[in-house]
Parts: structure tokens; sequence; C-alpha cells
């Protein structure tokens, strides 16, 4: 401490001088001063209470300018100055001299010196010079909020001479200050609130000056500064899952401070609400040591493979390099604390060096091609599995892991959250399902081959494959590659198409998709599974739809199947398979025209109409062309008309009388395919009946029988039926027992070109038949004529016997004769009742010789 105090007296000469002009109220000057001899003699005294006894100095010296010259120009108002300028100036050279200088006190020349003062649980740093002492001791505060650390600095320092000062400074190696400088101390112990840098060591150097200006050092260090709450990160085995017994995760906890409390739990919620499912319980941690150095070629094993993405943190160190192992060797060259992980871009070869990993508050994201690698072996690892739980669908779970260090911060790290999916995807709109079950399966055998190894480990009780067979208005998968569009029929039978629409998983989502044909519902035997976005990049690439060629397909029905996976990650995928049962029909072959029949006129409306078979074994009919030709190969006389009937139809035509006019019918399928039949016989318009012709009894042409005497069989036949117009088409003949009926025989059908027939039947004896006949001809009325014939009797018994007599006297029985060459005889009395006698045979017996003479009498 000292007292000062100060004086300085002043002598000089002053020589003026100024000319100047004036202008009504304004003048102006140019003033020359000169100071000659300017002398000044400051003056101190100084009482020191440094040392005992006290010092008192007294000092006084002379400081003399033999001149000074000053050139100024100056505007006045009155005498107001407005303007006041140095224009020029000249001095002369001073001369300092000390007058005396007596009372100065010793300079201190020794440094203060350190006492011992010591925190508990400190220990002392040996080895350092006289200077460097090792009573110094720093510890960080427990119990203090993070955001407000405090350490306990505590040193003490004397000097027996003069005052002492202290400072400290702070650095990340020995003697540095880079992150405190200067900074006073108020007292032996002293707690300092500052944030400072952490994760490294921290030396602080202590330094106590003397009023003399001599000074000492001490150095204390602190192996790191914990700045940050206990981190680290929770990382389920899986993010999904559809076992309802199992959860798995693993952690890793570092901290600059020991952990020394750590307690787990799994629930519904984060952080401390969490705890559900298992309640809190401590867990017991492995710690891990950390590789430092190591050559580049293997210092890519010391980290984790890579992962997609950047870690979303200030890096200690930005570097461009070749390859990936390159920024692993640089890592591994930093303590652990200051390389925990780093950040490698295989599009421009940017390393970044990282002091953290992912955790809670510190993201990683996709950005450009970069990949993070972390460090192996870097804080406290533990796992977690749990095999005996019962878990419920459609619930986020967290683990949840609970850090206390030393210092008193408290951290509940939380991992994301794991959802449960029991259900296999939900299908698009269905109507009139045939089946939906739900079964349970061995994974691998609805899995195509390539997501097996990721989607089929250790599998879930559940049932974990849904089989449905939609029905007709269903609008989840559709035939063809038309989106939302159920193709029926094609030609195609290269390849086999399909689309569909409305699988989702409201929980997990949908991995992929795979489809198959097969000749009924639900089979794979034309093709198997295939993943029809396989060739594709990201979800949002995909199509919905898929081919599968290339094939040689008959001609027939086929069937498609569609498979939903979800994108469960553990306990197996679940599926959902829609078999679609509308066929996708393959048809190459046109349709059959089988008969066209019932072709009718109406000559008053000029209406054609006519039925007809037509069929399709595969794509079906899909509809008719009708049209009249003057022959069997055209439509010259009305053009196609196309309909849907596929039975019958009408159409309003006039046709000329007397034109034949052919009945065409063309048959159209599904995939366009086309038939043509015609009727058998043209249509001619004939407004009169045919010309009647005779109908004899009896089989032989032209002849009428009257009588028969044959039970079991009725004949007739005909002539000169005819149509000039149209011609016959057909005759109908039967038989009755009156005229015009066929109670007998009944109208039967025959050809144009028949003119005679007989029927089997049963005839009663003395009983006359009629034989009936209906002639139509080929008119578009089908106009008939009809005749009968005069009727045949049936006599069924000889003829009644008479006499007989030799000779030609009919009242004598000659006995003798004369005549060598003549035999003559005469009868009487032979008769018949129901059919008369038609002629007489007569013959001559010679005895005892067996000729016989015959002779036939007509009389």
């Amino acid at each position: 401490m000292s007292l000062q105090g100060k004086a300085t007296p002043e002598v000089s000469a002053v020589v003026e001088a100024s000319v100047g002009v004036s202008l009504l109220v304004i003048a102006g000057e140019l003033q020359l001063r000169g100071h000659i001899l300017q002398t000044t003699f400051p003056s101190s005294a100084e009482i020191t209470f440094d040392k005992f006894p006290l010092n008192v100095g007294v000092r006084m010296d002379m400081v003399m300018v033999p001149l000074r010259l000053e050139l100024r120009g100056v505007v006045l108002s009155f005498t107001l100055k407005i303007i006041d300028i140095l224009i020029w100036h000249y001095e002369t050279s001073t001369v300092t001299n000390n007058i005396f200088n007596t009372g100065l006190p010793e300079p201190d020349l020794t440094p203060p010196k350190f006492r011992k003062f010591k925190l508990k649980s400190q220990k002392a740093y040996p080895g350092r010079r006289s200077e460097v002492t090792t009573h110094c001791d720093v510890e960080q505060l427990p119990g203090r909020d993070v955001v407000e650390p405090a350490f306990q600095l505590a040193v003490a320092a004397e000097d027996d001479v003069s005052q002492v000062k202290l400072t400290y400074d702070v650095g990340t190696y020995r003697g540095g200050s880079d992150v405190v400088k200067g900074e006073d101390l108020g007292g032996p112990s002293n707690i300092i609130v500052r944030s400072m840098k952490g994760g490294v060591p921290l030396y602080f150097t202590v330094t106590a000056k003397n009023s003399g200006g001599g000074d000492a050092k001490v150095t204390c260090e602190l192996p790191t500064y914990d700045v940050t709450l206990p981190g680290g990160r929770v990382t389920p085995d899986f993010l999904t899952t559809s076992h309802p017994n199992i959860l798995r995760a693993s952690a890793v906890a570092h901290d600059d401070s020991e952990i020394i409390q750590k307690l787990a739990a799994v629930g519904y919620g984060r952080k401390v609400y969490g705890d559900q499912i298992v309640t809190w319980h401590d867990v017991i941690t492995t710690t891990h040591t950390a590789i430092t150095g190591g050559d580049a070629t293997t210092a890519l094993e010391r980290f984790t493979g890579p992962r997609l993405g950047k870690v979303i943190s200030t890096p200690v160190e930005t570097s461009r390099v070749d390859i990936p192992e390159q920024c692993a060797s640089e890592c591994l060259k930093r303590p652990p604390s200051k390389c925990l992980s780093f950040n490698y871009d295989y599009g421009d070869g940017d390393c970044e060096l990282l002091e953290e990993i992912e955790d809670h508050g510190v993201e990683i994201h996709e950005v450009g091609h970069f990949y993070n690698f972390e460090r192996l072996g870097v804080g406290h690892a533990v796992e977690f599995r749990h095999e005996d739980l019962k878990l419920r669908h459609n619930e986020l779970i967290y683990f949840n892991l609970f850090l206390n260090n030393t210092l008193g911060y408290v951290n509940i790290l939380t991992s994301p959250g794991v959802l449960t999916d029991f259900t296999p995807p939900s299908p698009g709109p269905l109507e009139n399902v045939i089946m939906d079950v739900l079964m349970t399966e061995d994974c691998g055998d609805f899995v195509l081959d390539h997501w097996e190894q990721f989607r089929c480990g250790e599998q879930t009780p559940l049932p974990n494959h849904r089989w449905i067979a939609d029905g007709k208005g269903s609008r989840t998968v559709f035939n063809g590659h038309e989106p939302l569009v159920d193709m029926r029929y094609t030609r195609a039978n290269r390849y086999v198409s399909a689309n569909w629409d409305g699988f989702h998983d409201d929980e997990t989502g949908i991995h992929g998709y795979s489809w198959t044909v097969g000749t009924t519902p639900c089979e794979d035997d034309v093709h198997p599974h295939i993943d029809p976005h396989a060739h594709l990049f990201d979800v949002s690439e995909w199509t919905h739809e898929g081919i599968a060629s290339p094939l040689l397909l008959e001609d027939g029905k086929y069937h498609v199947t569609v498979r939903a996976i979800n994108n469960v990650e553990y306990g197996g995928a679940m599926a959902t398979t829609v078999c679609h049962t509308t066929p996708y029909i393959i048809d190459n072959t046109p349709p059959f025209v089988h008969h066209v029949h019932s072709v009718q006129y109406d000559d008053d409306a000029h209406v054609i109409s006519a039925e007809y078979n037509v069929s399709d074994p595969h794509s079906d009919i899909r509809e008719i062309d009708f049209g009249l030709g003057r022959s069997k190969r055209d439509v010259h006389m009305m053009d196609w008309y196309r309909h849907g009937n596929t039975t019958h139809t009408s159409v309003n035509f006039h046709i000329p009388d007397g034109v034949p006019a052919w009945v065409k019918v063309r048959a159209i399928n599904n995939v366009d395919l086309r038939e043509v039949g015609h009727a058998e016989y043209p249509l001619l318009v004939d407004t009169s009946p045919p010309v009647a012709g005779t109908l004899y009894d009896g089989s032989v042409h032209g002849h009428d029988l009257n009588f028969t005497s044959d039970p079991n069989t009725m004949c007739a036949n005909w002539k000169d039926f005819h149509d000039e117009e149209s011609g016959l088409s057909d005759y109908l003949w039967g038989v009755g027992s009156e005229p015009g009926t066929d109670d007998v025989v009944p109208l039967t059908e025959y050809p144009h070109t028949t003119s005679q027939t007989c029927a089997d039947v049963q005839l009663i004896h003395n009983t006359t038949y009629y034989s009936i006949l209906v002639a139509v001809n080929n008119g578009h009325k089908h106009l008939n004529v009809t005749a009968w014939s005069d009727g045949v009797l049936f006599d069924a018994t000889p003829p009644v016997e008479g006499t007989l007599w030799d000779g030609l006297d009919p009242d004598s029985d000659l006995q003798f004769s004369s005549e060598p060459s003549t035999v003559s005889a005469n009868w009487d009395g032979y008769s018949d009742p129901e059919s008369g006698i038609r002629d007489y045979a007569m013959t001559v017996q010679r005895t005892p010789s067996t000729e016989v003479t015959s002779a036939l009498d007509h009389s």
C-alpha cells in the first residue's frame, strides 16, 4: 500500500503580435504568439506501507522548452470568436533534468511463498519446482444444477515483505490459459460458478504476485469438468414386433463423471412415466475400455458398421480423406471422450470427427452419402431381454434407463418406441366373401426367399396368415394391368397381369407384395409367387401391378392371387392373401353357332324374328350380329345389325315377295372373335298355300288300295303335291279312323322328298282307316294344304265257300268226259261280306298222277 502526492510549478515569458481587418460586425486577425523559456518543475512525494519502517520519498524534476511559436487565424463578431485555427507552430527540443530525488524504497526481489491448504479427498502432485508447488487443490462441486456448474479452488500464498495478489488460469494443457485467463482469486478457498469446456482434462494454474513484481505458480488439475447430464442411447433390437411375449434392447451409457446408480423399466410412456410393463429395477452394466491408436488398415474394425445418415453434431475436426479407414484412424488418435464417432461422406470423402453419438437430443438424419460409425468400447453397456411378457396389440412400448452420477446429475434415457402388431394387413373393399380364415403358418412358407432372412426370425405363436377368397363386387384385386378395372377376357396367352388396391396395415405398414397365377383360386400352379416391385428402389415408386411372363397358356380360366406382407421386424411377418375368384379367361377360339331356327316373318308389320343357339365355352357370347343374305355367303339384303340378346331377336325389315332371304347370325365372344351361322332354309315370302295332289292308300306308288289283310302295317303314297312360289318344306302324315283325323297314327313329319311311307299299327277287323297328309310350303308363313285318302278296309277273314261242279252245266255234276284236252267246271255260292271277291283261281289234278293244272278266272 502507498500514499502519493504531486505538484507542478510553471514559469515562462510570452510575446504576442497581431494584424487584422474589420468589415461591419465581422473582424479577422492573424495572431503570432511566442513562449520563451517555458519551464515546469514536477514534484512528487510517496509514503509506502509495504515494509516496516515506513519509507518516505520526495522528487523534483525540471522540464524546459526554450522557444515555442504559434500562428493562429481568428474571426470575431464583436467580441465573440467564431473561428480560431492553428495555422502554424514551431517548438524547440525539450530539456529535462532531475533536481533532487530522496527516500526511494528498495525493490522486493523475492517471490511470494505458497503454504499448504488442502481440500478433502484430493491428492498432491509432487515433483514441481520451488515456484510451482503442489499446494493447489481443485474439485467440482456436487449437487449443482448442470446449467450452473461450480468448482472449488483452494490455494494459500504469503510474502513477508509485500502484498500478494492471486490469479488463476485454466487450460486444456499444462500451463495453458485457453479456457480461463487471468481471473482473480479472493482467498485461499474459492467456490467459482463457471461453465467451462467439458469432457477433457483441465489444468488450473494459480499465480501469486507480490508488490515488487515477484510471482510464483502452482498447478492442479481436474480429470474432467462435467457440464452435461449422463448420456447414451437405448436401442431396441427391433422397432416392431408380432411376438406377444418378447422384448429386447441394448443400451450404452457414458458420462464424464462416475455413474453410481442405474435403473431400468419398460412401459407405455417415456422417462418416469414408462414402467407399466416392467417396473424400475437395478441393472448391472459392463464397462468397456476404448482402444486408441492402431493401424489405418484395421482402424475400421474398432467401430460399428456403417449406418446410413449423419449425426447432427458440431465436429471437433473436419477433413477430406479418400477412404473411411483413414477417417477412423484419425478418430482413434484422440481420446475416447474427444472422438466417440465420425461421419463419412462416400461421395465427397468428407470426414467429421464427433464428440457425440446418437442419443437423446442428438439425432441422425439422411444427408447425401453420409454414413455414421460409432467407436466401440466406450461407456457402460447393458442388454435387456424380457421373454415372459403379455403384450397388447397396437401399443407403443419404451425402454427407459435411469442414470445418476457422483455429481447428482440425473437423466433418463428413453429408447425409440417399439410398436406391437398382432394382426395381418387389411385388404381393400370386399363383397360376397367366399372364404376368410386366419391361420398359423411357418413364415418361410408365405414369404419370398429374398425376404425370409430379414422378415422371418423367431416366429410369433399367434395366427399370422389370413386367407380370403373374394366375391363378386370386391374391389381389392383386379385382373389385368389397367388400374381398378377387372379384366375378364383376353387373347394374350404369353403373359398374365394383375393389379390391386386398398391393402394397408395401420400399425407397421406394408413391406411388400407378391402375387401368383393358378388354374383355380389360391393356387400357384401356373406361375410361382413373385415380387412385382423387386426392381424398384423406394416405396414411392410402387405401381401395385404385376406381369408374369413369358408364359404359353392354353385357352381357359386362370386366377390371380395377391399377398401383402406387413413391415414387422421381429416375430415374423404377417400376411394377407386375397384369392381373386373372378377368372382371368384366355380365349383364342371363335364361338359356336349351333343352330338358327324358328324363323318367322310378319308380312303385315314387316318384322323378322328368329331363335338361335350360340355358345362359347371360354369367354361367353358378348353380342350377336343379325343379317339377311341372298345366299349363305353374303348379307347383301340386310347388313349386320348388332344387339345383345344371345337367344333370339326380331328386326323390322321388308323382304320382297318371292326373293329368298337367308337368315344369318354372327356370334361375337368377349375377345372379339366371331363365327357366322345361317338358317337351314332361306326365308321366302309366300302368301298362298301349296297345291294339293292325290293321296293313295297302299304302298304301291300311284295305286289306291281299298282293302288290306295286313293287321300290322298301314301305308300311303302320294303325288302331285307342289308349291310354285316357295316349294314344299315337309310333309305331315297320319292315319285316323275318320277322314281328317290322326287318332291311329299321329301326324309325323317327313322330308319334302318323301312320296310314300308306312307305319306299324294294330288294325281292327272290318274297319276302314283313312290317311291324312299335310303339305307345308317354304313360305314365311309355312302355309299348308291337307288331303286325306278314300280309306282302306281291313278284312281279317277269308271268303265264304260255295259249290263247285265239273262241267259247264250248272245244274249237274259231270262224272265222265270224252274230251281229251279240255276240262271244264262251274261254281256258285262263293262270297265275302267285308271286301267281296276280287278273283277266282282254279286247279285241275290228274290222279293217280301228281300233275296239276291251274287256271285263274277273274269273272
